[in-house]
């Protein structure tokens, strides 16, 4: 027992470290925050408003922001996403702080469990994986600057388990990865999906590798057939509404780096060192650290900000990764009958897969020509991002080298110690870097204050179209025209309403001065045309819509069935596992039947 109790304890200290990691950093400058915080704060004030005043039924549309916009239809409309759910009780600003510390406990307990129960890997290895995957500069990097859509990616381990596992029965781990594909998409995850595919089909070969009998083809496919269909009914109210919006919005870009093909190539691995050991070497050189950026951008030949770049992992996960890849290449030499059929099928399709996402990273390659024409995937243009996909096959790597080592020379308990201190420190580098290297110029101060006056009783009704910006709507009682409407394009390009600064009620022939929110979604369902305002004739609808009610504008059938559809499949899951979950509580409480 006093073992068991130990490993807890080291495992709440390790989650508590992770996550205190990354709330530290997001405090460092309070009030001051990253720049997209300005796009994700105010909408979850926005929607907690609608769900005091209307309950949790979707919010079509937003009066608050763009003099009217498609609520549910953005991809990044926070409605469906933990952080909303702890608005219930806590500021927005409370919320993600909260959000980011039960996806790191989840990230690290997924990754436990896919090294302890898929793998087999001994508890102390398995810790060290946990911590290596868990703690990483792209999660950091991306919430630091407020990307809030990004705030799921480390439940990517939690899928490779659940495809994996054996001890549940197949429909179970389907509705768990139906689960987790739900999250990302109600939290916009679009860019992360993309990263998971890429890391899910890099990590299924290393893990055949490591342990063939890890993985069982007989449960795999129906697994994840089973789990795509139900992810699907789950989301696709909000992927239809989504591409409803985007027909018209696409959002069509294009990622060119100039760079040649092989610095872009080489140029991954120093985004996958550079926070953690390039800089830390620099450092104990004498120069500037804060020089990082610029380093990185010289590297890879790529010209963009810091963040989208960093994707560094622990200097001590990579060295343990060069050495055990360096072992086993060694030992291949030795041996080279272990190359078996299945083995050189596998390495093919390990090689293939990060031939792919090399491609794709870059944005060059036939690879790359092929996938940039998929659906969503014309919406995402900063490619860096995908590197990312390298950091959960690299915990895989080093935590089945560790584990190796260990077979090979068993060492004293306080190596294990040593090693699990030295993963904690791994990001500490970060902490002597310049705050502003991620530009933090929105103060969340006041949207906090804001939020508890809603709490208060304040619906602040918008009267009036203002050149605000989101973070200014509530307490001056308007509608942005100076948004942050990522369906809009970049500089809001196509962002064209025909309203102008003044009241609502302001008239001009047969029409307000307000948006009417369904032009912009589902405009021949309502004889609309784009950015359309109310007319006069509507003016009961606008007072409804500006009260933050919402108003009877019409929805195309489809999208009543698969509204209907999504909350059916999620009712049925619920009631599945809540019925196993009796099941095993009820024999672990009567062990004799």
């Amino acid at each position: 027992m006093r073992p068991k109790i130990l490993r807890l304890g080291l495992h709440l200290f390790n989650i508590a470290c992770i996550s205190g990691f990354y709330i530290v950093n997001l405090n460092r400058t309070y009030p001051w925050v990253g720049g997209d915080f300005a796009h994700f704060v105010p909408r979850l004030i926005d929607t907690y408003l609608h769900i005091r005043l209307n309950g949790w039924g979707i919010q079509w549309y937003s009066p608050s922001f763009g003099a009217g916009l498609p609520a549910f239809a953005g991809a990044q409309h926070p409605q469906y996403t933990l952080q909303q759910f702890f608005t219930l009780f806590t500021d927005p600003w409370i919320a993600i702080l909260l959000t980011v510390t039960a996806m790191s406990a989840l990230g690290y307990f997924g990754m436990y469990q896919l090294a302890r129960q898929v793998m087999r890997l001994g508890w102390q290895a398995a810790t060290l994986g946990a911590i290596f995957f868990a703690l990483n500069g792209f999660y950091l990097s991306h919430l630091l600057v407020g990307h809030v859509s990004f705030i799921g990616f480390p439940l990517l381990p939690l899928i490779i388990w659940r495809l994996l596992d054996r001890d549940h029965p197949v429909w179970v781990n389907a509705i768990l990865i139906s689960l987790v594909g739900a999250v990302l998409v109600y939290s916009g995850g679009v860019y992360i999906s993309v990263i998971f595919v890429f890391s899910i089909a890099i990590s299924l070969p290393i893990l055949y590798l490591i342990h063939a009998q890890s993985i069982s083809w007989r449960r795999l496919f129906p697994t994840l057939t089973i789990g795509a269909i139900l992810a699907l009914a789950l989301t696709s109210n909000k992927l239809f509404a989504v591409l409803s919006y985007m027909h018209f919005f696409p959002r069509e870009v294009s990622a060119e780096y100039s760079a040649p093909f092989l610095q872009k190539v080489t140029g991954m691995i120093f985004q996958l060192i550079g926070s953690t050991m390039i800089m830390p070497l620099r450092l104990l050189q004498g120069r500037d650290p804060n020089a990082i950026p610029e380093y990185l951008v010289t590297r890879t030949g790529i010209d963009l900000m810091y963040w989208e770049l960093d994707t560094a992992v622990s200097g001590v996960l990579f060295v343990i990764v060069v050495l055990g890849l360096s072992w086993q290449a060694v030992q291949v030499t030795k041996n080279p009958r272990v190359l078996s059929p299945v083995i050189i099928i596998a390495l093919i399709a390990l090689i293939g897969s990060l031939a792919a996402l090399a491609q794709y990273a870059v944005a060059e390659g036939p690879f790359y020509t092929l996938a940039k024409n998929l659906p969503f995937i014309g919406s995402l243009h900063i490619n860096p991002r995908n590197t990312a996909a390298l950091i959960l096959p690299l915990a895989l790597i080093g935590a089945y080298s560790l584990q190796k080592a260990y077979s090979l020379k068993k060492w004293h308990a306080a190596w294990w110690v040593l090693l699990n201190l030295f993963g904690i420190l791994a990001l500490a580098p970060y902490l002597i870097l310049n705050p502003q290297l991620h530009p933090r110029f929105i103060e969340v101060k006041p949207l906090r204050e804001i939020y508890w006056q809603v709490r208060a009783g304040e619906t602040f009704p918008v009267m009036f179209i203002a050149e605000d910006l989101d973070i200014e709507v509530f307490d001056r009682n308007s509608s942005s025209l100076i948004i942050t409407e990522p369906a809009m394009g970049y500089d809001q390009k196509d962002f064209h309403p025909l309203v102008v600064p003044g009241s609502i009620y302001l008239q001009d022939g047969e029409y307000l001065n307000m948006t009417n929110p369904a032009s912009l979604v589902y405009p021949q369902e309502n004889g609309l045309t784009l950015f359309e305002r109310f007319k006069v004739t509507e003016r009961d609808k606008l007072e409804q819509f500006a009260s933050r009610r919402q108003p009877d504008l019409k929805l195309p059938p489809s999208q009543h069935f698969l509204n209907i559809l999504a909350v059916v499949t999620l009712m049925i899951e619920l009631a599945v596992l809540s019925g196993v979950t009796a099941v095993r509580l009820s024999k672990w409480a009567n062990p004799a039947r």
